[in-house]
């Protein structure tokens, strides 16, 4: 960054807060085209990967989850006065913190806190609706303050780190179920050729062996998964191509040119290991990326509700797709 040019307030950028929301209903939209699993082994992996990446999509909905919460309670105070007291906030009622309240108050508070509970929970009918009074997106992007614009920003960055664990999980745990399910081909790690004449990987030791009883029929991919890694997007190619024939589209390198998939591991990398500061690094994995070409070294990078959209659209479509080919090869390639 040139010495002129001052950094970048991250809360002074626009947070695009109505695409980050819709992301609550775009991941499972994106997890749709994984469609039935045939293969057995498959299912409870892709089970787990849904359950988790329907806790990221949760993260988007959790702002409007607590502002209409904090209006059900706000409404609540109101409609308990007017129900005890005749109308909102009598005169005199201006706290409600035991300790902090005399007299007639002090004998006033536990029923009326008693009122909140019951209208909440609905044993008690409110005299009016408890909430519904409407809120868009655009009211919270023109009147938020910068705490909460910076909680906002704190969010994005966390459900996109929490996107990628669920993806390398899934990664990891698909590759070791696959070559659980058919050893015969997958398990001599044979994909790449370089890699099938140095042997790499395909040793166990007699310990491992005897760790199983002596019976890896259905555990080869376990065994093997303890010598791969799956923690970096090369790590999890790698895999992949050594385990898939040539012939198998997991095998080509094209399959994993998917370029939110990478841009996502470069975000999640730059966040977890940079504290969001963008490097040299950063710069080189998203070079050929037009989204990231206007940040600057040293810039404090912050995720706005677009750009989150279309890499988490993007990264899970591409783990549905992972999962349809994997389950796609092996029904196609039986025992």
């Amino acid at each position: 960054m040139s010495k002129d040019k001052k950094p970048t307030d991250p809360t002074s950028r626009e947070q695009h807060l109505g695409a980050w929301l819709s992301t609550s209903t775009d991941i499972p939209m994106s997890l749709g085209a994984i469609g039935q699993v045939k293969t057995v082994e498959l299912q409870s992996v892709t089970t787990t990967f849904q359950t988790n990446a329907a806790q990221v999509a949760f993260l988007a909905a959790f702002p409007l989850q607590i502002f209409y919460f904090g209006q059900r309670v706000l409404m609540a105070h109101f409609a308990a006065d007017v129900q005890l007291f005749g109308k909102p906030f009598p005169e005199g009622n201006v706290t409600r913190f035991p300790g902090m309240v005399t007299g007639d108050l002090r004998n006033e508070l536990p029923p009326f806190l008693e009122r909140i509970q019951s209208l909440l929970s609905g044993t008690v009918r409110p005299p009016f609706p408890l909430s519904g009074t409407g809120l868009s997106t655009k009211d919270l992007e023109t009147y938020v303050d910068k705490p909460t614009r910076a909680a906002f920003g704190t969010l994005m960055s966390a459900q996109l780190v929490l996107a990628w664990t669920t993806f390398e999980t899934l990664a990891g745990d698909l590759w070791e179920a696959a070559i659980n399910a058919h050893p015969q081909t997958l398990a001599s790690l044979r994909g790449m050729k370089d890699q099938a004449k140095k042997g790499e990987g395909r040793s166990l030791t007699l310990d491992a062996l005897e760790e199983h009883g002596f019976d890896l029929a259905h555990m080869m991919g376990t065994l093997l998964k303890k010598k791969c890694k799956f923690t970096s997007l090369d790590n999890i190619v790698e895999s992949y191509r050594s385990a898939f024939p040539q012939r198998s589209p997991l095998n080509d390198p094209a399959f994993w040119e998917n370029q939110d998939v990478k841009a996502t591991a470069a975000v999640r990398n730059l966040i977890v290991h940079k504290a969001g500061r963008v490097d040299r690094e950063f710069k080189d994995d998203t070079s050929s990326d037009s989204r990231f070409v206007d940040w600057q070294l040293g810039e404090e990078f912050t995720l706005d509700g677009e750009r989150l959209q279309n890499l988490l659209k993007g990264l899970f479509g591409f783990a549905a797709r992972l999962i349809r080919a994997v389950d796609d090869w092996i029904i196609a390639n039986p025992k």
